[in-house]
């Protein structure tokens, strides 16, 4: 199975105003958003349809349709 998510590594520049120097902290899997990215298992799944259950009643809709 492939992974559909990509990570990345980054830097954050912290200022320290009583020593007046800027200090790095490294930071690893970041995407540029607040979060990580999640692929939810909707995302797996097409929608069956609601003619295609009506017609044949063993049918299920797929989850998060």
């Amino acid at each position: 199975m492939q992974s559909l998510t990509r990570t990345y590594s980054g830097i954050r520049y912290i200022y320290d105003a009583p020593s007046a120097k800027y200090r790095l902290d490294f930071i690893d899997n970041i995407d540029g958003r607040a979060k990580t990215p999640t692929f939810s298992e909707k995302n797996y799944y097409f929608p069956i349809g609601q003619s295609r259950i009506a017609a044949n009643p063993n049918l299920v809709e797929n989850p998060g349709y």
